[in-house]
């Protein structure tokens, strides 16, 4: 992708963000992976970019899910997986990936997403989204 079309893609998805304007290289970075990985499995860049920002606002080192019984964030990372999730998932696809690099969760979500029910894992920010409509 040339840097015109990456700066372009960036401003038109966060235009309708709450993401801050200024992100940092390393969101930059994720944001184009994403954006590539999602065009080559034939999955909307778009929504794609819409499902990470709502899971994490584009951060890897994002906490969800707080389990007040276990005293813990259950989901972690770009794109939220519990870690359980993650290696049901990895396994599945027979991926060798690591559940906190943010470029291996996006791999496995791309994989999710090629599959008819794969929206439903980010079931609220899916909806929020319409991406399984």
């Amino acid at each position: 992708m040339t840097k015109q079309l990456l700066i372009w893609w960036v401003v038109s998805v966060l235009s309708a963000s709450t993401t801050p304007a200024y992100m940092n290289n390393e969101q930059l970075d994720l944001m184009h992976y994403a954006f590539e990985k999602s065009s080559q499995a034939e999955i909307n860049p778009e929504l794609f970019a819409k499902l990470i920002d709502c899971e994490s606002k584009w951060n890897p080192n994002a906490k969800g899910d707080y389990r007040i019984e276990e005293n813990k964030f259950m989901a972690r990372g770009i794109l939220q997986f519990w870690e359980n999730t993650f290696k049901t998932h990895s396994k599945k696809y027979n991926l060798s990936r690591d559940y906190t690099n943010p470029y291996d969760q996006i791999d496995l979500a791309v994989f999710m997403l090629k599959e008819k029910e794969g929206w439903k894992h980010w079931y609220n920010c899916s909806k929020a989204i319409k991406l399984n409509k």
